[in-house]
């Protein structure tokens, strides 16, 4: 059974009246970024000096064998962090959190 992560309740508490959609662990970065802009998250462009996602200017990624990428998302004066598997292409959710990345 596949896991998944349900960012309404996981930080639902902290971010007050926040609709948030259901990202399944193991979804792909597009998928999860589309399901996130549809839910009013605007994704925050990164200032690192890492491998940005060819598309994606706001997934930065490491590198090397077990390589995992982030991308932060903002809705108002809130933020979520993602973390995503970057050795998967697309890069898959690996988990979800609250505040900057």
């Amino acid at each position: 059974m596949q896991a998944t992560l349900t960012i309404g309740i996981l930080i639902g508490g902290i971010l007050a009246g926040a609709v948030s959609p259901v990202i399944p662990r193991g979804e792909t970065y597009p998928e999860a970024r589309a399901a996130l802009v549809r839910a009013g998250w605007i994704p925050a462009p990164s200032g690192a000096d890492s491998r940005a996602w060819d598309k994606f200017g706001e997934l930065v990624c490491g590198e090397g064998y077990q390589a995992v990428c982030s991308a932060e998302f903002r809705r108002n004066e809130d933020f979520l962090c993602i973390i995503f598997d970057g050795t998967e292409d697309p890069p898959t959710v690996l988990s979800i959190g609250s505040g900057e990345c």
